[in-house]
């Protein structure tokens, strides 16, 4: 009696709708949505914990900081994107300690969040909108406005909100562009280290003697 293979069915997961990139992404530790809310907990708490440093207040900065750079490690998604991210993100959050006139490095942080979530190229357009109300508050432009000490925390407020406005807006144009998972799988691939890449290859390397797959025992460890 001949035993016949059923082919594998798609997934129903990533059927039909889109899916963030990096929610299958194996990990070393932790879940992808609790990572990602501790994440995005930290640069939250951070930013606003550098924001109300003062000169006799300095471990807010400090601890501000620190916030921040956990909270970029802690997103799940390729370590590249992290490193390039991390450091413009937390030194403009720094910037804005300088006044209401330097809104706009809110730009550097939400391009940080386009890059990790890897976003599509079209989304980082919507940097023009933090650029537009950084540089409408700088007093380059005549007739602009001026953001007065007392009131520089509803500018704060307004472009932060702005900023997850933006962060939001792109998400849903990446969903409405179902953006190729193909993209995603590569780079994890590529992320993988070499011995574990020959193990996968060897998983699928048909035996020259009978032609069948060989089966390679053991656990792979995932990437983070």
């Amino acid at each position: 009696m001949t035993q016949q293979t059923v082919p594998p069915q798609p997934s129903a997961r990533g059927h039909g709708r889109w899916i963030e990139p990096d929610s299958r992404r194996s990990l070393r530790w932790g879940g992808y949505r609790p990572r990602l809310l501790v994440g995005i907990a930290a640069i939250a708490v951070g930013i606003t914990l550098v924001q109300v440093t003062t000169a006799y207040s300095l471990e807010f900065l400090a601890w501000g900081t620190l916030l921040q750079g956990v909270g970029w490690v802690v997103i799940p998604t390729s370590g590249w994107r992290r490193l390039a991210a991390i450091f413009p993100a937390v030194g403009a959050s720094c910037l804005l300690l300088a006044g209401g006139g330097y809104l706009g490095a809110f730009a550097v942080i939400l391009w940080g969040w386009l890059l990790v979530r890897r976003r599509p190229g079209g989304t980082y357009l919507l940097l023009l909108v933090p650029i537009a109300l950084g540089v409408s508050v700088s007093g380059l432009v005549p007739g602009g406005m001026v953001v007065e000490y007392e009131y520089a925390w509803v500018a704060y407020l307004v472009a932060a909100l702005l900023t997850v406005a933006c962060a939001w807006a792109a998400r849903g144009y990446a969903a409405f562009r179902r953006v190729d998972e193909r993209e995603a799988r590569l780079e994890t691939v590529a992320d993988l280290r070499a011995p574990e890449r020959e193990a996968r290859l060897e998983t699928h390397r048909p035996d020259i003697a009978t032609g069948a797959p060989k089966t390679v025992s053991g656990t792979e460890d995932g990437i983070g």
